[in-house]
């Protein structure tokens, strides 16, 4: 396997109500990034993220799972959430690991009651996020509808960046506001065209209004555009990513991932805008009683945030590594229980197919196997560093049930 720097690294979790399509899209984004020679699908129980037989029987996410795959080089993680109330634990497992955030909208039902929960998950954990609105290819699909109520909902920050050519039954590709080319699909490949008559309006006047809400936001620019001064399309892309890893942008994309409709605009816009371990907010960690701030540099560091079992392999645990590096062979301490485990094997994962590496850079997420007492939410690191990262905070259960 190729190694990576960590800025070429991105965590990403896809959230957002049930059924809106977050296991599609990681399908898609397997199979157009080349990880998966086929298009996995949910209603035919070949997709790689669910594929326990419950999931198979339900055609529904119950459980949170990790791929991964490569875009213009660059190494993307992804978390495949569930969007069932009852599974809740499982999105606040990958958002205590995850440094962006796809949030999944659906183009008929718009914004959902679960829509508005990851929203507010994301800001409480500061996730920089990203909104995808699919489904386009559905009759009664309402883009603009939906772009309106998620502005209304959701309050500032929203930008529009790609908008659809057709509708329905003709949703047949999208437009970029912000370099103002468009782009048809067939098969999953996209081609370049003009944008269509009927558009050109409608572009025009999107395309300014994202324009002058991203130089508002930088002096030097919005002086410069006053001017009418010509401001390159790198300069205005800069100021997004800036907004966007700060959370004050949210740019809005739209798609259809059943029909692998605009996923490669949305991988772009993953590689280019969210940010990498690196240009994450700090991570603080508890040493001898006291707060402090965790670099990526200092020795390994890991949490464990899901551990299941396997029919022949036994436990699973899966961790992000937060800093440092961790090849296999070495003992780490685990100091939320104060044991030591031996790393054996380390496996990145796409859904239940395992690939194993022989080193992890910090951001790196994996799973490690036969761990003796290790369990989620357990802090992992090298003996002598006596760090304990904030544990998982999982809801509160409603009803309590003994069996006796």
């Amino acid at each position: 396997m190729k190694e990576y720097k960590v800025k070429d690294i991105r965590n990403i979790m896809l959230c957002g109500h049930g059924g809106v399509g977050k296991t599609t899209l990681a399908e898609a984004m397997l199979f157009n990034s080349g990880a998966r020679t086929r298009l996995g699908r949910v209603d035919e129980g070949s997709s790689a993220m669910d594929y326990s037989p419950l999931e198979i029987e339900r055609k529904i996410t119950v459980s949170l799972s990790v791929g991964h795959f490569t875009w213009s080089d660059i190494f993307v993680n992804i978390l495949d959430t569930p969007g069932y109330a009852d599974f809740r634990g499982e999105v606040i497992s990958a958002a205590s690991v995850s440094d962006g955030a796809i949030i999944l909208i659906d183009s008929n039902s718009g914004v959902e009651v679960g829509s508005e929960w990851v929203w507010e998950l994301t800001k409480e954990y500061s996730i920089p996020s990203v909104i995808f609105v699919n489904g386009l290819k559905k009759e009664n699909a309402q883009f603009f509808n939906v772009i309106k109520e998620i502005k209304e909902v959701f309050k500032l920050g929203i930008v529009p960046l790609t908008i659809p050519i057709g509708g329905g039954e003709n949703f047949t590709g999208v437009v970029n506001l912000l370099t103002k080319k468009a782009f048809i699909y067939k098969d999953g490949k996209s081609q370049g065209i003009e944008v269509p008559d009927n558009e050109k309006k409608r572009v025009d006047e999107m395309s300014k209004n994202l324009v002058e809400g991203l130089v508002e936001t930088d002096e030097d620019l919005m002086e410069r555009y006053l001017a009418d001064e010509e401001i390159k399309e790198e300069e205005l892309a800069s100021i997004l990513k800036k907004g966007v890893v700060n959370g004050e942008l949210h740019p809005v994309l739209c798609g259809d991932a059943y029909h692998n409709i605009g996923m490669d605009t949305l991988l772009k816009s993953i590689a280019q805008l969210l940010p990498s371990p690196e240009e994450r907010q700090e991570v603080n960690v508890t040493e001898r009683g006291r707060e402090r701030i965790l670099k990526i540099n200092e020795p390994f560091a890991s949490l464990v945030f899901k551990t299941i079992f396997e029919p022949h392999l036994g436990e699973l645990n899966y961790i992000r590594v937060f800093s440092g590096e961790l090849t296999p062979g070495i003992e780490v301490l685990n100091t939320t229980k104060g044991t030591t485990e031996k790393v054996n094997q380390i496996y990145l994962l796409n859904g239940k197919e395992r690939e194993e590496a022989k080193k992890l850079l910090p951001g790196s997420i994996c799973a490690l196997v036969k761990l003796k007492s290790t369990k989620t939410g357990d802090t992992l690191t090298l003996k002598g560093n006596n760090i304990t990262l904030p544990s998982i905070k999982f809801p509160k259960p409603s009803i309590s049930i003994a069996i006796v």
